[in-house]
């Protein structure tokens, strides 16, 4: 990829979406990831994104997001702990 290519690949990034919540099941081909986001008001979760991986892309998407934690906690100290929903 020439850095052209790169250059024009970051300014099309993909829009971003916020969760607060999400739910996390499998069956015996895949993991499914669904994130969406609490609405208090009327205690609902609206779910806005499916996210499907095989079980080796889960396992190395589990790894990567464990070492993103431990750098952050490195740089800007520990993180709050919070309850799950339900």
């Amino acid at each position: 990829m020439t850095t052209e290519e790169k250059a024009s690949r970051v300014l099309r990034a993909p829009l971003a979406g916020y969760a607060n919540y999400f739910e996390v099941g499998h069956n015996p081909y895949e993991f499914l990831l669904d994130f969406g986001q609490f609405q208090p008001e009327v205690a609902e979760v609206l779910i806005h994104t499916r996210i499907v991986l095989g079980p080796n892309h889960a396992r190395l998407f589990a790894e990567i997001l464990a070492n993103a934690v431990k750098k952050y906690v490195a740089e800007n100290g520990p993180i709050a702990e919070i309850t799950a929903l339900g």
